[in-house]
């Protein structure tokens, strides 16, 4: 399912590169555009999960390529966004995704649930190709079967990389530092936990 979810955002990005509007220093950023991305499509991530007893810590590491799979988090999902420049640097928006994990906290089912991560940006141009894009915000999951949630402070540290104006890759590292989540516990109960990512990520962007 998450395969072919990747698979469709990477094409819906790679065909809004057609006759884009030409960019700012950094192959991005110009006034009024709408960037449009594939966002966390791979990368390499370390992620380290603290449940309140009976559940112990524990933390995962690994290679993700356009899907996560195993004990992972929603942090290392691959999502779509969009964000809007309000002048030649400032941008402002947010991703979407929507993920379908397997063997969450060591529990055999499945466990299907949404991402939403709002923030803002400041573009700055290094050349016509390259560019640094710093962005804050916050991310919020929620899942089920098993229930779990978790909100987040997130802080990126981008890098643009534009072959034609308009239209390349973003990558660079990314940090979700959760401080507010719950889990299932025994029975009919649920235990506070904290979900901490760091992660070196890639993918797709294009502005309109």
């Amino acid at each position: 399912m998450q395969r072919r979810i990747v698979s469709a955002l990477a094409a819906l990005v790679v065909t809004s590169a057609v006759g884009l509007a030409s960019a700012e220093e950094g192959g991005f950023g110009a006034e009024g555009n709408i960037m449009f991305s594939a966002e966390r499509l791979f990368g390499f991530s370390s992620d380290k999960i603290n449940p309140e007893a009976p559940f112990d810590d524990y933390t995962v590491k690994g290679f993700g390529f356009g899907w996560t799979g195993g004990r992972t988090t929603p942090f290392n999902s691959p999502r779509l966004a969009f964000d809007y420049f309000i002048n030649d640097n400032l941008s402002v928006g947010g991703a979407l995704g929507y993920a379908d994990l397997d063997n969450i906290n060591g529990n055999d089912n499945d466990s299907s649930g949404f991402i939403l991560a709002p923030r803002v940006g400041y573009m700055i141009g290094i050349s016509e190709v390259f560019g640094f894009w710093p962005r804050g915000g916050f991310t919020y999951y929620s899942f089920s079967d098993p229930d779990f949630d978790q909100f987040a402070l997130t802080l990126e540290a981008l890098f643009s990389i534009a072959p034609r104006p308009g239209f390349g890759f973003i990558t660079g590292l990314v940090l979700d530092l959760g401080f507010s989540g719950s889990q299932d516990g025994p029975g009919n109960t649920s235990v506070d936990y904290t979900d901490r990512n760091i992660a070196l990520v890639a993918g797709l962007g294009g502005t309109f």
